[in-house]
């Protein structure tokens, strides 16, 4: 779903930084973006898939992990609301 105006608000609180771009390309952007509320376990994204999107987590919890093919995984790193993925 595009941002409404209430989630809109929200992604400025978590990321305030975002309103002191004037840039017509960001507004595009920011007009563009989606809010989605993904439940828990769920992959958004899995090594070697081109990144469509971009992450700003507004609430809650997730984490950036690499899998070997043993089936070990390491954790890169964990994103926290206000957090933004950078892999």
């Amino acid at each position: 779903m595009s941002l409404s105006s209430n989630y809109l608000n929200l992604w400025l609180n978590r990321f305030p930084a975002l309103t002191n771009i004037h840039d017509t390309a960001w507004k595009n952007v920011m007009q563009r973006a989606k809010y989605a509320r993904l439940p828990a376990n769920h992959w958004v994204f899995h090594e070697g898939e081109a990144c469509a999107n971009y992450i700003f987590l507004l609430n809650g919890q997730t984490r950036v992990f690499k899998t070997f093919k043993n089936g070990r995984e390491v954790v890169l790193y964990h994103l926290h609301s206000g957090n933004t993925c950078t892999l």
